[in-house]
């Protein structure tokens, strides 16, 4: 896998500048996404986790690039890789 980021395409994204959610349609680890860029916090819902979690301090080209793997299957791939052991994080439900 390159560690170059994804190319955000925006076909698969419902106005990334809002709060709304993101759904990771192939993934088999992530269910749901949100970005909150002026705070910089990505908020995730795990497949196999009832609870939701925000990482925190997360570039918006990071969570952008994520979210354009939304209909890809290697999403989860990307959160391990890239978020996953970089920024900190809260369970939030």
């Amino acid at each position: 896998m390159s560690d170059k980021q994804p190319e955000l395409i925006l076909d698969n994204i419902d106005n990334i500048s809002t709060r709304r959610e993101v759904i990771f349609e192939n993934s088999t680890t992530l269910n749901a996404g949100q970005y909150d860029a002026a705070m910089q916090t990505l908020t995730l819902q795990f497949k196999t986790s009832s609870g939701r979690y925000s990482y925190f301090d997360v570039p918006s080209d990071v969570a952008y690039a994520l979210f354009a793997l939304a209909k890809d299957g290697s999403a989860g791939k990307y959160f391990i890789k890239h978020i996953k052991h970089n920024y900190p994080f809260k369970k939030i439900t």
